[in-house]
């Protein structure tokens, strides 16, 4: 008889503890799905998303491995202002402006390529990196001076001649 009373307890509160679980869920469940909607009067709740600091990095960082893709794959000028977003999204990641500045340079836009390495040089003063890409920037200007030198003396000399060959004509 005790074996009996006991299967008979068994089979009353089993089946309350599941229907007590299953209802303490159910609502839950409504409770959770109407989290800030049921009160648009008040202020969202911050505690719930991400910081904007946060964000910004995290899509500056996507934004940054997509840029790194297409310039890998040759396609710098397209890169160009995905590096551009990802600095001013990031704008404390040195690697960010120093990736740029590369883009920069090797889309020959030099003078813009020096202002990015000169942000990432403040934000880490002597990184090797940063360094080695100021001083290839260096070799740029010295070889567009070069080059600048080169073609007035062609136009001095051009010049020069035409007006000594209109001399003699005279």
């Amino acid at each position: 008889r005790a074996r009996i009373s006991e299967l008979g307890v068994m089979r009353v509160v089993l089946p309350l503890t599941v229907a007590l679980v299953a209802l303490t869920s159910l609502t839950y469940v409504g409770a959770q799905g109407s989290f800030h909607y049921d009160e648009p009067d008040e202020e969202y709740d911050d505690d719930y998303v991400i910081d904007e600091e946060a964000e910004n990095k995290f899509r500056a960082q996507r934004l940054h491995d997509d840029a790194m893709k297409m310039a890998i794959d040759g396609r710098e000028l397209e890169s160009l202002p995905m590096f551009a977003q990802a600095a001013q999204l990031d704008p404390e990641n040195s690697g960010f402006w120093s990736d740029l500045g590369v883009t920069q340079m090797r889309t020959n836009n030099l003078d813009a390529a020096l202002q990015s390495f000169q942000v990432a040089d403040e934000i880490l003063p002597g990184q090797k990196l940063i360094q080695d890409n100021l001083n290839a920037l260096q070799e740029h200007f010295d070889w567009r001076e070069k080059q600048a030198a080169a073609a007035e003396d062609d136009e001095g000399v051009s010049t020069q001649g035409g007006t000594e060959t209109l001399a003699k004509e005279l």
